[in-house]
């Protein structure tokens, strides 16, 4: 995680950073970081944007000393010294673990979680910037013959159904530990977005291909291993039907939104929110639905249809609006 207030004089004349939800941000690793940030047009192009707090996930053992390492960078990926920028300090989430002036970490005892947070400030104190890492300290070491992840279903993968993936030790036959992962991919954020690298699932925006790379701190090596997988139109989704005014009764209905795209043999489900005007369905090709035309449209879970070949099935509603499901095959398997 990290955070960003106002910017610095010493960076150039005066400006702002517009960073919704990051603004003087000290939270946890349960933030939700926006979409892709940017500068406003006047921002100097030689202000710190990332500190690349690392290692961003640590596994040690007690009475082992960790080095934190950082990259300084600016936002358009230029290096900055460290020497050049303000000091660093560091704050945790328990007394028991400690981060000296020169960025090396211990601990006394074994510890399941701990946050550890580095901030730079600026001398005139206008602007802050902030990473954050996760740290679990064992009581003693464990052996890592292998560092493996693995999804939770295989690829491809309808956009309904994302998979999750996490990163794992067997330390011996039958004997399994998952150690602290920090998990990233390249994948545009209009494809799969990743809000928070600790979680191991993200969210799934378009249709696509996902590569995620896990990587772990163990006892003094850094390891990495990755996973792929291929984004597929949904197999089951919903259309609802909205109440348009509170001030009629009954009110008229609306769908934002009256076309989808399943995959073959999926459902969707129709959901009538408004319960002051009943409404029907009706489907041109009522032979290629399974459940086939609604006589009327229950509320939530509503009422779901199925779609056992592919092509494009229109339908229309009783207060007017009309559709098209368009059905598309599986992809061959190799």
């Amino acid at each position: 995680m990290r955070g960003h207030t106002k910017h610095s004089r010493r960076f150039g004349a005066a400006w702002s950073l517009v960073l919704p939800a990051l603004l003087v941000l000290v939270a946890g690793p349960g933030c939700e970081l926006p979409d892709p940030l940017t500068l406003p047009k006047n921002a100097p192009s030689n202000h710190p944007w990332k500190l690349n707090f690392g290692p961003r996930a640590v596994n040690m053992a007690v009475g082992e000393e960790v080095q934190l390492t950082f990259d300084p960078r600016t936002i358009d990926g230029t290096p900055i010294p460290l020497s050049e920028l303000p000091p660093i300090t560091y704050t945790t989430t328990n007394p028991d673990v400690k981060v000296d002036a020169n960025g090396r970490l211990t601990s006394t005892r074994a510890l399941s979680s701990v946050n550890i947070t580095a901030t730079m400030l600026s001398p005139d104190s206008t602007w802050k910037l902030f990473e954050q890492i996760r740290v679990r300290i064992e009581a003693a070491p464990y052996a890592v013959p292998s560092f493996k992840m693995e999804l939770s279903r295989p690829s491809p993968v309808p956009a309904n159904r994302g998979p999750s993936y996490s990163a794992f030790v067997e330390t011996a036959p039958g004997d399994t530990v998952w150690p602290l992962t920090s998990y990233e991919t390249d994948a545009p954020p209009t494809i799969y977005y990743m809000s928070i690298p600790s979680w191991g699932a993200g969210s799934i925006r378009g249709l696509g291909h996902v590569k995620v790379v896990g990587t772990s701190y163990i006892f003094g090596t850094l390891y990495r291993d990755s996973v792929d997988f291929e984004i597929l139109y949904p197999d089951s989704t919903s259309l609802t039907i909205w109440r348009g005014t509170t001030y009629m009764d009954p009110s008229p209905s609306f769908m934002a939104r009256t076309d989808q795209t399943i995959l073959k043999g999926g459902k969707v489900t129709f959901i009538n929110s408004n319960p002051t005007l009943p409404c029907s369905v009706v489907f041109d090709d009522e032979a290629n639905v399974v459940g086939g035309n609604i006589a009327v449209v229950p509320a939530s879970p509503g009422k779901a249809v199925t779609f056992p070949n592919t092509g494009k099935f229109t339908y229309k509603t009783s207060f007017g609006a009309t559709g098209t499901i368009t059905v598309v095959d599986w992809p061959a398997q190799p």
